[in-house]
């Protein structure tokens, strides 16, 4: 109480100039701590407005993994499914039928390789790449419409490239891709 009393005698004692300096000065303290205060709030708050922003991008795009391997587990149970049912399927006999089907004839040497799928410990994917020459633009398109018909699920093109030739006739190079279970079924 003491520092109470000396105060008050310390005001009653500065004449009324002072007095109004001091109490500007004491004002402007106040008025500055609560600008401060203020400025500290709103800073603190938009920085945590932005944390929450950004983890709730981050919890829309785990979200959206999720789904997405949820997706893939789906298709994988399946391509499983539909390789225990074709057992025997083996790309090598499947293209022969089919070139001979088409009456098409591709350029030797398009034995197929097995790549492993990256990221996937449960698949290999067999790739054949066949060379055909001397074509028409209708054959290849009955080709890929004969394709898609017949063992669209398991066989699917990879990659085409097609080149053309002086002679109104197309040369092409086309990779059909099967996946293969490294799993014995």
């Amino acid at each position: 109480m003491k520092v109470f009393d000396t105060l008050a005698n310390y005001i009653q004692n500065i004449n009324k100039r002072d007095f109004e300096k001091y109490l500007i000065l004491f004002l402007l303290g106040i008025a500055l701590l609560g600008i401060l205060s203020v400025y500290q709030i709103y800073r603190k708050s938009s920085s945590l407005i932005q944390q929450i922003k950004n983890t709730e991008k981050l919890a829309q795009k785990s979200v959206t993994m999720f789904n997405e391997y949820e997706k893939l587990q789906q298709k994988e149970a399946q391509l499983q499914e539909l390789l225990k049912q074709n057992r025997e399927f083996n790309i090598n006999s499947f293209f022969e039928k089919f070139y001979k089907e088409q009456n098409m004839i591709p350029e030797p040497n398009w034995n197929p390789i097995e790549i492993p799928v990256e990221g996937n410990e449960n698949f290999d994917e067999v790739v054949l790449t066949a060379v055909f020459k001397k074509q028409t633009t209708e054959k290849l398109v009955n080709m890929l419409n004969a394709l898609d018909k017949k063992e669209k699920d398991i066989v699917y093109v990879k990659e085409l490239v097609i080149r053309n030739n002086l002679n109104k006739t197309i040369d092409f190079e086309i990779s059909l891709a099967s996946m293969k279970s490294r799993r014995i079924l």
